[in-house]
Parts: structure tokens; sequence; C-alpha cells
């Protein structure tokens, strides 16, 4: 019985995780280009 909820619960997750890396590459992206755009004096 748990063994049948692992693969869910792992999809599940890989799902997340790839929808936090979208996030984070757009907070990144959109980061830098306020950034660039007042001179990219920071970091």
């Amino acid at each position: 019985m748990k063994k049948a909820y692992e693969k869910p619960t792992l999809v599940k997750r890989e799902k997340l995780t790839e929808m936090t890396a979208q996030i984070v590459v757009s907070g990144v992206t959109i980061f830098s280009a306020i950034d660039h755009r007042d001179g990219g004096s920071a970091g």
C-alpha cells in the first residue's frame, strides 16, 4: 500500500520543483532587468 502511494507523491514533488524553478528563474530575470535598468550597480 505504501509503495503504490510513493510514486504519485514523487511526481507531485517533481512538478512542484519544476514550478518553483520556473518561478525562481522568472524572479531572477525580472530582478536582473530591474537591476540593469537602474544602472546595474547593485551586485
